[in-house]
């Protein structure tokens, strides 16, 4: 299998994993509990979206249509970085069965797009925090200005 990131002539031959024993067991480790976990989360996304549909579609009618759309693009977020985690898992245990590098790398690049997916969701999670918190803010603000204002026209005109 050959690296997609370097041009042909720039292909190193694969002297086999350079892993350390223990690195190797801490591996075989985090390959067991990161398989489990991708699976767990494929099962529990199915049941969310099944429990989803029952609710949405038998106590909204049409409009529940839309709101489970509205949640399968949700959890259609969920769905990236389990796939991401599961790919790592697979293509770690490749690296470990065959001794093989390049196996290695595709597994270290799963898990670094695992990584940078789920920063770029809590970099968009945050961003909406405080826009929410700002109009929040700035609502409340508008309602303490107004009730200051009928508070001061009702004392000028007990003068």
């Amino acid at each position: 299998m050959e690296n997609p990131f370097l041009n042909p002539e720039e292909q190193l031959p694969n002297p086999g994993l350079n892993l350390s024993f223990i690195a190797k067991e801490y591996v075989k480790k985090t390959i067991k509990w990161t398989k489990f976990l991708a699976i767990l989360s494929f099962i529990l996304i199915g049941l969310m979206f099944i429990s989803y549909a029952a609710v949405l579609l038998k106590s909204m009618g049409a409009i529940g249509i839309i709101a489970l759309i509205f949640a399968a693009a949700l959890l259609s977020l969920n769905v990236i970085p389990t796939i991401y985690l599961f790919q790592f898992s697979k293509y770690s245990k490749l690296a470990l069965e065959n001794d093989n590098n390049e196996y290695w790398e595709i597994a270290l690049k799963y898990q670094s797009k695992l990584y940078q997916f789920i920063g770029i969701l809590i970099i968009v999670v945050v961003a909406f925090y405080l826009i929410m918190f700002l109009c929040f803010g700035s609502f409340i603000m508008t309602q303490f200005r107004s009730q200051m204002q009928s508070i001061n026209v009702q004392d000028t005109n007990a003068f």
